[in-house]
């Protein structure tokens, strides 16, 4: 099975667990720009790096001896509660400012804070994927 996200638009996994026995637990799910909207399926497996051909392939990350699983209610609420925190983080500095500049001109300090505000989702979004990325691997790369 091979999955993708072009821009965060496709299927990614959440939920991501490491177990002890090396597996990893995780849920694939349909994204839009990086935010889970709906759980396709649960699976355990071994990680298996970048190289192989066979298993389940997640935006380079592949994995061995899949095992559907089944999760409870609450990792799905959990995974999407998580995600809209991760929003409103992101937003949040860009839409205080519109709402503070609303029917006046920026000063040229608030303008530099609105530039840094346009920078800043793109900040959350890459730190979300590095600690993705380690909790897939097992390690900061």
């Amino acid at each position: 099975m091979e999955v993708f996200s072009h821009y965060g638009v496709g299927i990614k996994a959440f939920a991501i667990e490491r177990k002890p026995d090396g597996r990893v637990k995780f849920t694939l799910w349909a994204t839009v720009f990086c935010m889970p909207v709906f759980p396709l399926s649960s699976w355990s497996a071994i990680y298996a790096g970048p190289v192989r051909p066979d298993g389940i392939k997640e935006d380079g990350h592949r994995f061995d001896d899949a095992v559907r699983i089944q999760r409870d209610f609450i990792s799905y609420v959990r995974t999407l509660s998580l995600s809209v925190m991760m929003l409103a983080l992101a937003i949040a500095p860009a839409a205080y400012f519109i709402f503070r500049t609303t029917g006046r001109g920026a000063t040229p300090i608030e303008m530099i804070f609105v530039f840094a505000a346009c920078i800043w989702p793109v900040v959350v979004v890459s730190l979300a994927e590095r600690h993705r990325h380690h909790l897939l691997t097992g390690c900061w790369t």
